[in-house]
């Protein structure tokens, strides 16, 4: 069970970075782009290395932290659009 706070904090990294890699790679530097495929790959990898390392303890370990990485990448992405949609409403007014 304690495998699921490793995966909301892989989950947390991953929406924040793919987020932040979205302006790198919108923005107009070709230097932005490339670094934006180098962290993808390197933040890629980590994930799969500590899903590969919390699976050789147990496939439970694993599954758990792939829950709570999963409940991140769906529940995060969701709470922060509707707080930038509520913003973009009050501004409008």
């Amino acid at each position: 069970m304690w495998a699921i706070f490793i995966g909301v904090g892989l989950g947390v990294l991953q929406v924040l970075l793919l987020r932040k890699v979205g302006d790198w790679i919108t923005s107009n530097q070709t230097s932005g782009a490339m670094m934006a495929v180098f962290i993808t790959i390197i933040k890629l990898g980590v994930i799969m290395g500590v899903l590969f390392l919390l699976a050789l303890i147990s496939i439970y370990t694993m599954m758990w932290a792939a829950g709570g990485m999963l409940a991140v990448m769906v529940g995060l992405p969701i709470y922060l659009n509707r707080r930038q949609n509520k913003k973009t409403q009050e501004g409008g007014k």
